[in-house]
């Protein structure tokens, strides 16, 4: 397997394992999930999944310039408990950081609004699985369209990653970081 991106986000983050032709073969959104389990879902493939573990874990950075708030605090805290976990297996150095500007610019959905990664995933060959169903009430509707965007923003992520690595033999680009090159 190639890698597992994961859309942050502060209430509802979605995550996709890929294979290296860009297939989503795994899905994962933290609605209804503590955020134990979510943490589970995306970090025990790395050592769990024997036949073919992912070799990287893409994971959406806090903008740069955001106002630390209550939402991003939350995000940085889950960024932060990725990172524990990874270290506790010895391999922290497979987290890449990804700031959205760089994915968003990249796969041309930079400042379309949330809603653009649906169609453009669908372009791509990618659609989220449909968790809107008739009887659903506004609210509910509006929780499983933004899950469903989580999962596309997700799959956009992923397919930005596995394009850099195509064009430029590295997942590592300019922007991107990884938890091991930082300077504390």
């Amino acid at each position: 397997m190639s890698l597992i991106a994961v859309d942050l986000a502060e209430r509802y983050s979605g995550a996709v394992a890929m294979d290296d032709a860009g297939r989503v073969i795994h899905q994962w959104h933290s609605y209804d999930l503590s955020t134990e389990d979510f943490l589970t879902g995306i970090t025990t493939p790395f050592v769990y999944w024997h036949d073919d573990p992912p070799h990287t874990l893409v994971v959406e950075d806090v903008p740069h310039g955001l106002p630390f708030q209550g939402g991003v605090r939350k995000v940085c805290r889950l960024q932060g408990r990725i990172i524990e976990r990874m270290a506790s297996w010895g391999i922290e150095d497979r987290i890449l950081f990804y700031p959205p500007a760089l994915w968003q610019r990249e796969m041309g959905v930079w400042r379309q609004g949330p809603e653009i990664v649906i169609p453009v995933s669908a372009e791509l060959g990618y659609h989220p699985p449909n968790l809107v169903t008739p009887e659903m009430k506004k609210t509910a509707t509006k929780k499983a369209e933004k899950i469903m965007s989580d999962y596309c923003a997700a799959f956009l992520m992923g397919r930005c990653a596995q394009k850099f690595k195509v064009e430029q033999g590295t997942y590592d680009v300019n922007q991107s970081s990884r938890y091991v090159t930082w300077d504390v």
